[in-house]
């Protein structure tokens, strides 16, 4: 009566399980077309967006300096920004409408050449630099697109797919990407390639293998290549994973401790075996991080094609006071070359760096100290405010991206990391703590006696009598150390 019951039991439940797959089964096929018509939806507003806005301030500069380095395979032309953004969004304009007259073209230091030559550009093409922009723009949307495919990754991998879904439409309708990724600027192309490489760079934090760190480091340098801002990362990546690996091991203790007693021998020998490989994981962690910088620093030279790569730092020319050293007469712009480091013992350092993407930090830096006039609020202030940034930033972003940075602090800050009782409250179908392992409580729920061959009549067991009496099997838990059976 048993067995016939027990194979009655697993009959009648085999299609209704099968049945409870299609809805998780549909759910991922709606997940799924929902990130792709996001992704969709963004690219068409970015290709609309490309076609019918006027040419930005600074657009011109960074279109002509990307055909520069393609027509002379030099990074003079606006080296105040890496050339990977300006390089790939001027390649179909090469192939269109290439331009050969170079009138104004000036080399030197502490010169913008590109203010001139954008003049002779739009001289030169007239009425189809419109045109010529919608080109390079467009050629610029598959940077917004892997942004939004690596915020939907990185979601998902942290908090599940549905938080994937919502990573994806805040990047995909935020004003500033929609803004920003449709322009020649590199703005939104840096963004992208540095989340991309924050993101290899966490996986990498989680599983240190060689591969993930080869993809950390050459993604590294492709974030190099977009914007000066990121060589940050060179410094900050290797304080991360220090971090990392000094608070890893009491993470992986405090839950080994929260799976109860029945773990506690487990959880002591791996204590153990952490402590006897943790010198070597640190060596073997050393080592991955030195290539992933190694190989950030080599795509950065090579995208730049190693020019000047490795010059003394003795031998620049810099117009900044950093770099340069304090100007004379108190002139609020001197484009003379000078070197503070020249005579000294760090001149004859080489530096690791392409030329042209050491001058332009050094033109950044020169901008900035000659002080430039500033808009806020209905003043104008030569030099600017030191809270502009965060002002913008708090009227800018929209009040729905702020309610969920404070919902998302908050739930944070909760001890504990969880939402509050009130928030969170159990199923009235589990009013307490469930003897059953997960599969069995699943079986309960769906589990409905069927006539059977080997027994004619149905069950006179409720569902869950019939589940508990052939297969509960009740396990111990902080909140029921002493299990029993459910009574018959």
């Amino acid at each position: 009566m048993g067995r016939g019951l027990g194979r009655d039991v697993a009959h009648n439940l085999t299609p209704d399980r099968t049945v409870r797959t299609v809805p998780g089964a549909f759910m991922a096929r709606a997940r799924r077309f929902a990130a792709l018509s996001l992704v969709g939806l963004h690219a068409a507003l970015l290709a609309w967006g490309a076609e019918r806005h006027s040419p930005a301030w600074d657009e011109t500069g960074h279109l002509v300096g990307g055909i520069s380095h393609w027509h002379f395979g030099t990074f003079d032309l606006y080296r105040a920004n890496p050339p990977l953004i300006r390089v790939l969004a001027t390649a179909p304009v090469m192939l269109a409408l290439p331009i050969t007259n170079w009138r104004g073209y000036e080399v030197g230091v502490g010169v913008r050449p590109e203010q001139t030559a954008r003049r002779t550009l739009v001289a030169v093409y007239g009425p189809r630099v419109f045109w010529v922009h919608t080109l390079a723009r467009w050629a610029c949307i598959p940077f917004s697109l892997l942004g939004a495919y690596v915020c939907f990754s990185w979601a998902r991998g942290l908090y599940g797919p549905s938080a994937g879904i919502l990573a994806t439409a805040l990047w995909c309708f935020s004003p500033n990407i929609i803004g920003h990724g449709s322009l020649i600027t590199p703005d939104a192309g840096a963004t992208a390639m540095g989340v991309a490489a924050a993101y290899l760079f966490w996986r990498w934090l989680k599983r240190p293998t060689w591969g993930r760190a080869v993809g950390a480091g050459l993604v590294l340098g492709l974030a190099e290549l977009t914007k000066t801002t990121w060589i940050v990362l060179f410094g900050l990546w290797p304080v991360l994973w220090v971090v990392w690996r000094a608070t890893e091991p009491k993470a992986a203790g405090k839950r080994e401790r929260g799976k109860g007693e029945e773990s506690a021998e487990c959880t002591r020998q791996k204590a153990e075996c952490r402590m006897q490989n943790a010198e070597r994981t640190w060596g073997r962690g050393a080592r991955q991080m030195a290539v992933i910088l190694l190989l950030g620093l080599y795509v950065l030279n090579l995208g730049y094609g190693f020019e000047g790569s490795f010059q003394r730092l003795g031998d620049y020319g810099f117009v900044s006071e950093m770099l340069g050293g304090p100007k004379d007469g108190g002139e609020t712009y001197q484009p003379e070359a000078r070197n503070r480091f020249a005579g000294a013992w760090l001149g004859g350092v080489p530096v690791p760096l392409p030329k042209n993407y050491v001058m332009g930090i050094d033109l950044q830096k020169s901008d900035f100290e000659n002080k430039m006039w500033s808009y806020l609020r209905g003043e104008w202030r030569l030099g600017g405010w030191w809270y502009y940034y965060l002002y913008a930033l708090a009227i800018k972003e929209p009040l729905g991206t702020w309610v969920l940075v404070f919902l998302a602090a908050g739930v944070s800050l909760w001890p504990g990391g969880r939402c509050p009782p009130a928030i969170a409250r159990p199923s009235p179908l589990a009013p307490g703590p469930s003897p059953l392992a997960p599969r069995e409580v699943v079986a309960t729920e769906v589990a409905t006696p069927q006539p059977s061959t080997l027994n004619p009549q149905p069950s006179p067991l409720t569902p869950r009598q019939v589940v508990a009496t052939e297969v509960a099997t009740p396990r111990s838990s902080p909140h029921n150390p002493s299990p029993r059976p459910h009574p018959p």
